[in-house]
């Protein structure tokens, strides 16, 4: 409703028109404290001011129900992790389907989908930061979602803080500090609210259980040669035997940029674009169709 409470007519609901159009929507709900309901209704009216081609649209949300309750666009490829996954199985049924793949297929190989995917949540990042001012503050790999069209969105940013200083459920969510700066959290608690800097250390783990599969935040099983994987407390993205996993040095310097452990040492937003950029053309320099993607 608009402030005056007054319910509003538009134009062509006046004519005795209706919209054909429909959108597949995702209802989430989220439990949140009494005391937390002004902070959960700021969160929501930012996001719901949001329009942006990365950034998923919020539709409504209510926190009258009881959990809470957000209305989304349906972001149908699920997370980015788990979509680049699947891009073997589509290129398998190009011979099959090869009009229908093509069309689905824009990039020249494996390695130039994945640069180009991240490059777009990157500008979904970059218009928090810098046309909003915002910190995302709960960038994870499951936040980082693909739609039916193959284009990226960034979702959920703000409702991380609200779960961790709810404290009825932060027992639960203690593991997803995992995907935190370890200058914002100690010992399972939230020292300070995430900053810019801080946004791109999660950027930077998001891109590192792509390259790095064996620790891979997606991996269900458990091997005994890996105690942590990616989003665990106490994981250390910058151990020598995480970084050299990835093989090509470029990626390796780009994930070592973005996760220095002080946020002064970190790249700035500007700066991974900028090695991500290069990093595509790269890609779109190799081998057409190249199965060479680490992940897959």
């Amino acid at each position: 409703k608009p402030p005056d409470g007054k319910k509003t007519t538009c134009k062509r609901e006046e004519e005795g028109e209706q919209d054909a159009r429909s959108n597949k929507v995702v209802v989430k709900k989220i439990f949140i404290h009494a005391d937390a309901i002004e902070f959960f209704r700021q969160e929501v009216e930012t996001w719901f001011a949001m329009d942006h081609s990365k950034v998923l649209k919020l539709y409504g949300a209510s926190h009258c129900s009881r959990p809470a309750l957000l209305v989304f666009e349906d972001a149908t490829n699920g997370s980015l992790l788990n979509y680049l996954t699947c891009l073997r199985k589509l290129q398998a049924e190009k011979h099959k389907e090869r009009q229908q793949t093509e069309q689905q297929w824009p990039y020249r190989n494996q390695w130039h989908a994945l640069w180009c995917l991240f490059l777009e949540a990157a500008e979904g990042l970059k218009y928090l930061h810098v046309d909003n001012k915002l910190v995302h503050g709960n960038l994870k790999s499951d936040n980082i979602l693909v739609t039916s069209d193959g284009h990226v969105k960034l979702t959920d940013f703000g409702l991380g803080m609200l779960a961790l200083q709810n404290q009825a459920v932060q027992d639960e969510k203690f593991h997803e500090l995992g995907w935190r700066a370890p200058n914002c959290w100690q010992d399972k608690k939230l020292l300070r609210r995430p900053t810019f800097q801080d946004d791109i250390y999660s950027f930077g783990l998001c891109v590192l259980d792509v390259l790095v599969p064996d620790f891979s935040s997606i991996v269900l099983h458990t091997s005994p040669n890996v105690s942590k994987r990616i989003g665990d407390e106490g994981f250390d993205p910058l151990a020598d035997d995480v970084l050299a996993l990835i093989r090509d040095e470029s990626q390796r310097n780009l994930v070592k940029g973005m996760c220095e452990v002080k946020p002064e040492d970190r790249l700035t937003l500007q700066q991974v674009i900028s090695q991500m950029e290069e990093l595509r053309d790269v890609a779109a320099r190799g081998p057409a169709d190249s199965g060479d993607c680490c992940i897959l």
